[in-house]
């Protein structure tokens, strides 16, 4: 009995620390998947910047004849 007790406890113990591994390895993807939004937002707002500026100078350059 001592030694199927012993037993149990050695598995809760690696459960607990496969558990606490997990929750770390989540935040770290949560971290990272919060950067990658935040990149890709940054990168939206450049790509818009740049389609208004491509815009106007549209309207520029239509002004001269050739």
């Amino acid at each position: 009995i001592h030694a199927m007790a012993d037993s149990v406890t050695e598995s809760v113990v690696q459960v607990q620390t496969l558990a606490k591994d997990a929750a770390v390895l989540s935040t770290d993807s949560s971290a990272a998947t919060e950067q990658q939004l935040a990149v890709t937002q940054e990168i939206t707002s450049s790509a818009q910047s740049l389609a208004n500026l491509a815009e106007s100078l549209q309207r520029e350059v239509s002004k001269f004849n050739i």
